[in-house]
């Protein structure tokens, strides 16, 4: 099954809230897996990310990256050409072979976010 990147990273976010809950073993482990399989993405899509944002960041004269005042943002040279270049990264494709879970193992309560970003690498049946 082909994925995106940015689907990666919205399994990774959607991981983040379910990993502070107690569920079933089954869905611990499944999330587990998947986890443990995409995680060279994600490190590739954070690689690349940097690189498009020191490609695109402003620098001072000793070429080193220039900050906002506040100090937490980056200052861009062209930030359309910087967002182009991370949409682009989002939409690599992947090929992952999904886990099989029964949409029963899920809380019952759930945004529909939550469920899009697992449906990305899971089959719910």
């Amino acid at each position: 099954m082909k994925i995106y990147l940015k689907d990666v990273i919205n399994f990774f976010n959607a991981y983040e809230d379910l990993s502070r809950q107690q569920m079933n073993i089954k869905l611990a482990w499944s999330l587990h897996k998947v986890k443990d399989t995409l995680t060279s993405d994600l490190e590739f899509y954070k690689e690349n990310a940097k690189e498009i944002l020191n490609k695109y960041a402003k620098k001072d004269e000793q070429g080193y990256t220039k900050y906002t005042e506040d100090g937490k943002s980056v200052m861009l040279e062209d930030a359309m050409a910087f967002q182009q270049g991370l949409n682009e990264l989002q939409m690599m494709e992947r090929e992952i072979t999904p886990e099989q879970i029964s949409i029963d193992l899920l809380p019952n309560e759930i945004t529909p976010s939550l469920l899009e970003a697992l449906s990305k690498v899971f089959i719910l049946k």
